[in-house]
């Protein structure tokens, strides 16, 4: 049986900050590697504009909503389309909307959510304790090199190729969730973009547009980290079940539909590691 999900130790040693460069994927897909104290608390919400014909709202907020409802309500519950209107009303707050959004509307987007299989399961079928929200990572980078990057990754059609400069401290992110499910680990990634449709073509182009294949990989790289650390007897082929985005807008309940997969080798997980623990060399 796997153990239950758990939340990472606090650090309790202080960070040499003067010595060491902080930056994020967002940094790091726009060429920018250091940031300021006051930005360690932006998260990579890089939602997409689209189909005039939705009723929903579009852009940021909304994102945020429904990144917060998928958070703190139970998957049990949007599955049957209910939510404690508490949580619902103070989410839809703290995202700035007002009365005018009901949960009636938002309900039938949040239970295809939960119940489109991803293909091997749906979110509605895991435990509550195999599922661990917003796992915060850092990762130690001693020599992180977008060429090395670059090269690994060539062909991918998910992948973009990136543009800047070798870093060296720490890089910091957060996974919208981590599931286990037949003693396979999941990162999973919610998007709210709204595509003019959602076929493989689409949420391909998409990927490769915002970066998000970049971003699959080092996600898959923490939780790699992660399962190494506090899974006993962890096996990359046995227990690493891949990435799975899924673009909330598109899912209809059909299998799959909406979901962008990602399977990460296990020779990209090494080549990375190599990266947080060794000199790269140039290329």
């Amino acid at each position: 049986v796997a153990p239950r999900l758990t939340k990472p130790r606090p650090l309790r040693r202080q960070l040499a900050s003067e010595a060491r460069v902080l930056t994020s994927y967002s940094a790091l897909v726009r060429g920018r590697t250091h940031l300021g104290i006051s930005e360690w608390i932006e998260r990579l919400l890089d939602e997409g504009v689209g189909d005039e014909e939705s009723q929903l709202p579009k852009g940021a907020a909304f994102g945020n909503l429904l990144h917060a409802l998928l958070e703190k309500a139970p998957f049990t519950d949007l599955s049957q389309g209910r939510v404690d209107m508490q949580l619902w009303e103070h989410c839809r707050r703290q995202a700035g909307f007002g009365e005018a959004l009901q949960w009636q509307e938002v309900m039938p987007l949040l239970q295809r959510a939960v119940t489109t299989p991803l293909p091997e399961f749906s979110l509605a079928q895991v435990d509550p304790d195999r599922q661990l929200h917003e796992l915060a990572f850092f990762l130690p980078l001693r020599s992180f090199r977008c060429d090395t990057i670059n090269r690994m990754l060539r062909g991918q059609p998910w992948f973009r190729p990136l543009h800047f400069a070798p870093v060296r401290g720490f890089l910091r992110g957060f996974i919208d969730l981590v599931v286990e499910h037949g003693q396979r680990f999941y990162v999973i990634d919610y998007k709210s973009n709204e595509l003019d449709d959602y076929g493989e073509a689409s949420l391909e182009a998409a990927m490769w547009e915002h970066d998000y294949g970049f971003q699959a990989i080092l996600y898959a790289l923490a939780l790699h980290r992660y399962l190494k650390r506090r899974l006993p007897g962890y096996e990359f082929s046995k227990h690493f079940g891949g990435v799975r985005y899924l673009f909330l807008r598109g899912m209809t309940g059909e299998a799959g539909r909406g979901i962008y997969r990602i399977d990460p080798s296990f020779q990209w997980m090494t080549a990375l590691e190599a990266m947080l623990t060794h000199r790269a060399e140039a290329a």
